[in-house]
């Protein structure tokens, strides 16, 4: 523990300087992708930074974090859950997101299945999505990189945008936005790094 603490260190120091302003990037997009007062349920919240952050770009919001962690003091509400089956009723929240969240399960379907049963219309989803042969190697270097220093297990557990897009489609949710420009750290790997917002077809409006 102690030997990891100090290899990590100086990564630790270079997130730390990076990482304020991509999450005030991150909140910003998915604050303006929320509906003034919609109620909203963070999974895999973490500390609730990313949350916090939404919170003052539109105070109107309500969210409610859920994780499986109790490391970090929360930001924001918490409930700590055994990472299955999400401690809320049915249609519970208007918007239902995960941040960095799904690729390191080991069944995105499964937690995905449980985030749509959650949500009354829709669910936004911040991850990765592998880009050409390499991208799958140049991404779990990063999140090594990202999450070894705070203890965070890795299953590089990464889709392309068809793999995304099947799944969506599996489980019945339309793509509503597919959203490409959010600069990663340093402004690069912005392809990698897509927001969905995606649309329960059940409630979608007939024509």
């Amino acid at each position: 523990m102690l030997l990891r603490i100090v290899l990590t260190f100086p990564v630790r120091l270079v997130l730390e300087r990076v990482s304020p302003a991509y999450k005030k990037q991150l909140a910003s997009q998915l604050a303006s992708l929320c509906e003034d007062g919609a109620q909203i349920l963070d999974v895999g919240c973490n500390d609730g930074h990313v949350a916090a952050l939404m919170l003052e770009c539109k105070p109107s919001l309500k969210i409610v974090g859920v994780d499986v962690r109790a490391d970090r003091p929360a930001m924001i509400e918490r409930r700590i859950y055994d990472g299955r089956k999400l401690p809320f009723p049915d249609e519970s929240f208007d918007v239902v997101m995960a941040n960095d969240v799904l690729h390191h399960t080991t069944d995105i379907e499964a937690l995905l299945k449980e985030m749509v049963r959650v949500s009354k219309r829709y669910i936004l989803i911040k991850d990765h999505q592998k880009v050409g042969l390499l991208s799958h190697l140049w991404l779990s270097l990063f999140d090594c990189i990202g999450n070894v220093s705070y203890g965070i297990p890795c299953v590089f557990n990464y889709k392309s945008l068809d793999e995304w897009k099947r799944l969506f489609n599996k489980l019945d949710l339309r793509l509503a936005l597919e959203h490409e420009k959010l600069k990663f750290g340093f402004g690069v790997f912005q392809q990698h790094n897509p927001i969905f917002k995606l649309e329960k077809n059940r409630n979608l409006k007939k024509v």
